[in-house]
């Protein structure tokens, strides 16, 4: 069979020219939306979806008497048991968690079950753990379908990590589209997985912006250890994730692992108000400083001459006190001080002008 017969449905999917920036490779007439619940698979489809598709083979059922792995193209009804997730999806269970609608998706596949089959490829051999299959495309699907106990419709096609890296990209393109954390550490996954080899293969494979490719993967290789385990990273926007790392990046040693300390202190705002999480940042930034501003306490240097204490500087806030002890007033009169400093002052460039002489 012919790679693009073998995809069914899917023919041309890792292949088509792309005109724009993460324009959908497959049609909606062709695959209808992954979040979408549908009918239990006991149920027929109504005509008009049944017209909208391609003609599919029969299908298969994992517990009937023909229940060998199947070959590309063709359509089974699986146990969820047996299909494994792939390592290079782009989704977390943590993320479907944070997900308002993952909850109505649960109920839904509870009462009705789900149509829209999901992609998956079969394995060599049954791994470790008994699976037969890997799921290249609707992990939100299989985790529903998974944690129900569900048996799920599915399409066997035979894709290498390349293609069904593009599929999974495109099915999820204007759709509930995974987060921008997850996106960033898989593509990181991509890479370091020697699926694409650059970048710059990786942003053309996929058809990435590149700017935006390298910031997530930025955001990916520094993200500190601490802030992944404490934060809902996938709560938050690639822009506040972006921001986030230019703050961290901007500081080093201890000073960069208090501001971790204390980002990990504002956990319960970024999880409350995601959307302000660069405020929040912020926030954490500032309320750093002021402490460590608290704890210093107003910056002093003290002077002493063969006449004894001269000078005291106190540098506080936006404010310098500066005290002439008797040392100083030893050699010079008030007047010869300030002259000296309003001289100074003036080759300074400002114009001073005295308002009141106290007596």
């Amino acid at each position: 069979m012919s790679d693009s017969k073998a995809r069914g449905m899917f023919a041309n999917v890792a292949d088509k020219k792309k005109s724009s920036k993460r324009g959908p490779l497959v049609s909606q007439n062709e695959i209808e939306d992954g979040d979408k619940p549908f009918p239990s698979a006991k149920s027929a489809p109504s005509p008009s979806a049944v017209a909208s598709k391609p003609s599919a083979p029969a299908v298969q059922s994992e517990h009937s008497p023909s229940s060998a792995v199947s070959k590309d193209g063709e359509y089974r009804v699986i146990d969820s048991k047996l299909i494994r997730t792939w390592k290079f999806k782009d989704r977390t269970v943590d993320e479907l968690q944070h997900d308002p609608k993952y909850s109505e998706l649960l109920a839904s596949v509870r009462a009705s079950g789900v149509l829209e089959p999901i992609l998956v490829r079969a394995l060599p051999e049954p791994d470790s753990n008994g699976c037969l299959y890997e799921g290249i495309a609707g992990f939100k699907r299989l985790s529903a379908a998974t944690a129900l106990g569900q048996s799920i419709r599915a399409l066997v096609i035979d894709v290498d990590d390349v293609k069904g890296a593009v599929i999974q990209e495109q099915e999820n393109a204007g759709r509930s589209e995974p987060s921008a954390w997850g996106r960033a550490t898989n593509y990181l996954r991509l890479l370091d997985g020697g699926v694409y080899t650059t970048q710059t293969q990786l942003a053309d494979g996929l058809d990435i912006n590149k700017s935006y490719l390298s910031n997530l993967l930025r955001v990916a290789r520094r993200m500190p250890e601490d802030l992944v385990k404490s934060l809902p990273l996938t709560k938050l926007g690639s822009t506040s994730l972006i921001y986030m790392i230019t703050k961290l990046d901007a500081v080093e040693g201890s000073a960069k692992e208090a501001l971790i300390d204390r980002i990990v202190e504002f956990a319960d705002d970024f999880n409350a108000k995601p959307e302000k999480a660069s405020d929040i940042i912020d926030k954490a930034v500032a309320s750093l400083s002021e402490d460590s501003r608290k704890a210093s306490g107003p910056a002093s240097s003290v002077y002493q001459s063969q006449k004894g204490k001269t000078l005291t500087v106190k540098a506080k806030d936006n404010q310098v006190a500066v005290t002439f002890h008797e040392g100083a007033l030893a050699v010079a009169s008030v007047e010869d001080i300030t002259d000296a400093i309003t001289e100074y002052l003036a080759k300074k460039g400002l114009s001073l002008e005295q308002v009141q002489k106290k007596k």
